[in-house]
């Protein structure tokens, strides 16, 4: 792996112990490229105390120095879900959103959208929002900005069940019973220039409920409408991003 300058990239660290270790490296600027990356291991040295001089290796895992979810949606639900089959049922909210309209949800309740804010490490904790909190869908709504036309990732991990649009296509379905973690599912896509729309569904089967999403974005150049607080815009888009998020903020 060769960071930006176009230099290797190196780490080490002090093995020695009495017991066995686990280490963590960490590699500053280093972007992996798409495909295959190579990681090299070398043992570089021997502590005089010790009796030999061995590597075991156990496994490898490549954790990004920072994750940029998006950590505010728009929320609307719960719909109602019995079961998995339930995720391809299409409720209001995939047909048109208005975020001042009101629909009929689980149980005949009437549901209406609201703003939510994720926890601390980007994990939208959706039974602290929605009851009843099993056998339901809730859909989270946020708008991202693009400079340019660029491929690129979006990065979900979910609790149940998830269906992904970008700008009203559906990219990504999974019907899965699973406990959510960041970057479980990787979907590529492209953005348009300008404001992209996201649309994620997720149903809930019973215990937890919620979900990880963001975009592959290293440099942390993209905005986010009702999603996280850094907006990296250019100048001249300023004015344009908050005339436009004042044309959406229509609770």
């Amino acid at each position: 792996m060769r960071p930006a300058d176009g230099q290797p990239s190196c780490a080490s660290f002090e093995g020695y112990s009495y017991e066995n270790e686990i280490a963590k490296l960490s590699l500053p600027n280093v972007l992996l490229e798409e495909g295959s990356n190579s990681v090299a291991f070398r043992v570089t040295g021997k502590n005089e105390n010790a009796q030999g001089a061995e590597m075991a290796f156990i496994g490898l895992s490549l954790v990004p120095s920072s994750r940029h979810f998006i950590t505010r949606w728009n929320l609307i639900g719960p719909f109602d879900a019995p079961d998995m089959t339930f995720l391809t049922t299409a409720y209001p909210p995939e047909t048109g959103i208005a975020l001042n309209q009101k629909h009929a949800g689980k149980g005949g309740q009437e549901v209406k959208w609201k703003k939510a804010e994720a926890d601390g490490t980007g994990y939208m904790r959706l039974a602290e929002f929605f009851k009843p909190s099993e056998q339901a869908i809730v859909y989270g709504l946020a708008y991202v900005y693009s400079p340019a036309m660029q491929p690129t990732y979006i990065l979900l991990g979910s609790d149940d069940g998830v269906r992904v649009w970008l700008n009203d296509e559906l990219v990504h379905t999974n019907p899965a019973y699973r406990g959510a973690y960041p970057d479980q599912d990787k979907v590529k896509v492209d953005l348009e220039p300008g404001w992209n729309k996201v649309l994620v569904k997720v149903l809930q089967g019973a215990g937890g409920w919620g979900f990880y999403l963001r975009f592959a974005d290293p440099d942390g150049l993209a905005a986010v409408c009702h999603g996280t607080q850094r907006l990296k815009l250019r100048e001249h888009d300023l004015g344009r991003y908050q005339e436009w998020s004042r044309s959406q903020s229509g609770f």
